[in-house]
């Protein structure tokens, strides 16, 4: 995928999927859609939320290959209120470091989200002004880690 330029969407990936492709992957990769759990480790025998969850460990070990793990809107993982998906991504950038999380809906995969459309993203943002969220915060969580790893992976592309 590396020298297609192709950007590694690592959600529903197997932990040990996971760390086998960041061990042989020379740009970042990403995890686009799930929470991060730092209460138990996923198990595939799990509910299929559960199971789709990342572990803490899974996203530093994302993070620290220069990744995003995005968070999603998945009522039962973030509240029931735009403005909780708001604290738990940024509880998540602290985790991982501001560069390294994002949004990450999945709007059409989920059974009761708390983002009911794209419009909601508004108001996660909206949230974070009034909150005093630094405009580069801001724009790193809602779209520029995403365009950093996806320019990364198309700049290694091998003519």
């Amino acid at each position: 995928c590396n020298r297609l330029g192709i950007l590694v969407d690592l959600a529903h990936s197997t932990p040990d999927a996971v760390t086998q492709a960041l061990a042989v992957s020379k740009v970042p990769m990403v995890w686009s859609h799930s929470s991060v759990t730092r209460t138990r480790k996923p198990q595939w025998m799990m509910s299929v939320t559960q199971a789709r969850q990342l572990s803490l460990e899974g996203a530093k070990a994302i993070a620290a290959k220069g990744g995003v793990v995005g968070l999603w809107a998945l009522r039962s993982d973030v509240g029931h209120t735009p403005e909780a998906y708001a604290d738990r991504l940024s509880e998540i950038a602290d985790w991982l470091g501001e560069d390294h999380a994002a949004f990450g809906t999945d709007m059409n995969g989920l059974l009761g989200p708390v983002l009911t459309s794209y419009a909601d993203l508004r108001r996660v943002v909206d949230y974070w002004e009034q909150r005093r969220m630094s405009e580069s915060r801001i724009r790193k969580l809602a779209i520029e880690n995403y365009a950093r790893v996806l320019k990364q992976a198309m700049a290694a592309r091998q003519a």
